[in-house]
């Protein structure tokens, strides 16, 4: 009878006017959602099921705090994270302190810099000091960052400097992650995005030993590049005098160069430009030009070629040339490139040597020899020849002893590599003996 009941349901399903089935199948839908709905409610621990602020006290504030922090799910979690920091008040901040307080081991330090900005708005200085109470580094550190930033950037400048100078002063850091010096680099970021390039450019050359300020410049000016763009990073540096202590105006442009190179070349290149004719511009020149090379070869190279001919020009061809050779994936079109330009005198000086040594390490050295031969400087020629056939001889001296003939090498190198080959240390090949076979008592 049971069995009856089941396919008289299913012919009644199949008879089932074709207009009524999809209302059915809509509303299982619809009860489908809200149970779905309840579940996720459920486990982001919410009282409300919409994301804007919500009237929560101070007890109810730790309860939700406390069960945020057990979601598991990254994105429930910090749309309830977020939804909590918008709630926030005076009233119920001391229930999101003490849930912090006392589960302070299941917060990421992203997170809890979310809570640090929200009790910043509310009382920075007391955000401050609660957080430097915090037992976890980690945490206190990104939060602490967070606090003092928010209390620059709401106005607070001068009471933030005031605050942590005593600290900064007392001599009582001892690590490089010590909560002060995150204070310290939060007050120099907001006065990054805010602009005041003389407080900064003040605080960075007066505070700090130079590992502190090389980490400084380049989180100062992200934060600065991030909130305005980076023409203000390069206001910044090109704003500081070149007399400013602590050699900050190189080290600044060293680091602005670098960074703005990895953004493109001809960005940095034009940005060095501007300071080509200063004295000190050759000391700052390779952060213009070393990622360039890396990327850009061919076009580096070209720019380089335009600048004044010295010593640090002509190391930092030979630097692009070697790195471009050494990279597989570009090799062939390294050696095409040279091959096309080699008879330039100002590639010839730095990057023909630099070739044949490159053939050498791969065992080429007739194409060594030859290159040497050919493109290398009278000032340079011989002795890069006389380097790669002792190389050559000591791999194959009958074949070294041939090209010297076919090529019509030069008397006195061939001379100087002889000289060189048997001032060498004789290798004496030990075979090693085998085990001799146990005997048997």
């Amino acid at each position: 009878m049971h069995r009856d009941r089941i396919l008289r349901s299913g012919a009644s399903a199949r008879n089932t006017p074709v207009l009524i089935r999809p209302l059915v199948i809509f509303a299982s839908l619809v009860v489908a959602m809200g149970i779905v709905a309840c579940s996720a409610q459920e486990q982001t621990g919410g009282k409300d099921a919409k994301f804007g602020p919500i009237d929560l006290t101070a007890d109810e504030m730790k309860a939700e705090v406390v069960a945020m922090l057990s979601i598991p799910d990254t994105l429930d979690r910090n749309r309830r994270l977020v939804q909590l920091m918008d709630s926030l008040n005076e009233d119920n901040l001391p229930g999101a302190m003490a849930a912090y307080s006392e589960n302070l081991s299941k917060a990421d330090p992203q997170e809890a810099r979310l809570f640090a900005n929200a009790w910043a708005k509310i009382d920075p200085h007391g955000a401050v000091d609660g957080i430097l109470g915090w037992r976890y580094p980690r945490i206190q550190n990104q939060a602490v960052l967070e606090a003092v930033y928010e209390w620059v950037l709401s106005g607070g400048g001068d009471d933030a400097r005031a605050y942590i100078d005593p600290h900064f002063q007392s001599g009582s850091i001892e690590t490089r992650r010590s909560p002060t010096k995150f204070m310290y680099l939060a007050v120099l970021q907001g006065l990054g995005v805010a602009k005041d390039w003389d407080r900064l450019t003040q605080m960075l050359s007066d505070h700090g030993d130079d590992g502190d300020r090389q980490l400084w410049l380049t989180e100062v000016m992200v934060e600065i590049n991030r909130a305005n763009g980076i023409e203000a990073v390069r206001e910044w540096v090109d704003s500081i005098p070149w007399d400013t202590p602590s050699n900050l105006k190189v080290s600044a442009l060293s680091r602005g160069l670098h960074w703005v190179s990895g953004l493109g070349g001809d960005k940095a290149a034009t940005w060095w430009e501007s300071y080509e004719e200063h004295p000190r511009a050759l000391e700052v020149l390779p952060m213009a030009v070393k990622t360039w090379g890396v990327h850009e070869p061919p076009t580096a190279v070209e720019w380089l070629l335009k600048r004044e001919e010295g010593a640090v020009r002509s190391g930092l061809l030979r630097e692009i040339v070697r790195g471009w050779l050494a990279r597989s994936a570009e090799t062939e079109a390294a050696e095409a490139w040279l091959a096309e330009n080699l008879s330039n005198e100002e590639i010839a000086l730095p990057a023909a040597v630099t070739y044949a040594n490159f053939l050498v390490e791969e065992a080429r050295y007739r194409d060594a020899a030859d290159i040497v031969q050919k493109f290398a400087l009278p000032q340079h020629r011989n002795r890069a020849l006389t380097g790669a056939l002792v190389n050559w001889a000591e791999s194959d001296a009958e074949a070294a002893a041939a090209y010297c003939e076919e090529a019509d090498v030069p008397e006195e190198v061939v001379e100087a590599y002889q000289r060189r080959l048997a001032s060498k240390p004789i290798r004496v090949q030990r075979n090693q003996v085998p085990n001799a076979p146990e005997v048997k008592q």
